[in-house]
């Protein structure tokens, strides 16, 4: 005796594919194609992507958009920073991702990728190349003070009979070694440093050499430049002298460079996928042939 068919077995393929059409959501989509057997053979992956980003270009679009817009909705020095880099003006750039946050909005979604991975096929000109050593120069200057012995990395409000630190409005830190910051600092730095040294492998020359690289590395230089100012400043005592604050670089100021070396590897993720997308043309001309 044959078992009962639902209903849902019985649908016409040509419905199966207008609900699918229907659905928004790219989990519920997904959930939809892995529903049964046909679903997965009618919704090919070609049908998948005309509707909804693939994995990769979803993981690429969520950092971008949370690399970009804070709680007001207003662009941060982030990935939207990253185009002002390639002569994008900010009416263009609220523009791009605002129409890419309403739902549903596929090509719009695809437009905000395609703006970086076009930088991706485009290569650093002459102009480019001076305005990059222009924003390495700082940044080996901080370093070398990362390296110099004498240079105190406790900062304002710090007591040497105590070894403690009174950061504003955070009352008394604990007892922390001037060695042990400067490590804990150097340790994050060293993580961008890998990107402008060139540490991560000669697979990446490629990438080094276009203008996606560039635009995002001038970001990150300037948005570091700005971070490590901020913290390097001059003590109020009779005879000033310069030191590196550290009161509130373990709870703020290190997560913010984190937040750059995580957009220098969005940017080696995208140029990956152009690669990927390059390689995978070449295979289809070629089979054709």
């Amino acid at each position: 005796m044959a078992l009962p068919t639902s209903p849902f077995q019985n649908l016409p393929y040509e419905l199966r594919l207008a609900i699918f059409e229907w659905i928004q959501n790219r989990e519920d989509a997904k959930s939809f194609r892995a529903m049964d057997s046909v679903n997965y053979c009618l919704i090919t992956p070609t049908i998948f992507l005309r509707h909804h980003l693939s994995d990769e270009e979803e993981h690429i679009f969520h950092m971008l958009i949370s690399n970009w817009a804070g709680e007001s909705g207003g662009p941060k020095d982030g990935s939207g920073f990253v185009l002002s880099k390639a002569r994008w003006s900010d009416f263009e750039i609220y523009n791009l991702f605002q129409g890419a946050l309403v739902p549903g909005t596929i090509v719009k979604k695809r437009g905000l990728i395609c703006a970086y991975k076009q930088l991706a096929k485009e290569r650093l000109s002459s102009w480019d190349h001076i305005q990059l050593r222009r924003g390495i120069e700082p940044y080996h200057r901080l370093q070398a003070l990362l390296h110099d012995a004498e240079f105190p990395f406790v900062g304002y409000g710090y007591d040497t009979t105590t070894d403690t630190i009174n950061a504003p409005g955070k009352g008394v830190v604990p007892p922390i070694l001037q060695t042990n910051c400067r490590e804990k600092v150097k340790e994050v730095v060293d993580q961008l440093d890998a990107f402008i040294l060139n540490k991560r492998g000669p697979s990446t020359k490629d990438y080094r050499g276009s203008k996606l690289f560039g635009c995002f590395l001038t970001a990150a230089l300037g948005r570091f430049r700005t971070l490590m100012g901020q913290r390097i400043m001059r003590d109020g005592t009779p005879h000033p002298s310069t030191n590196f604050r550290v009161h509130d670089w373990f709870t703020y100021g290190r997560n913010l460079v984190l937040g750059l070396v995580d957009l220098m590897e969005l940017s080696e993720r995208i140029y990956d996928l152009v690669r990927l997308e390059r390689r995978e043309a070449l295979e289809a001309t070629t089979s054709v042939q």
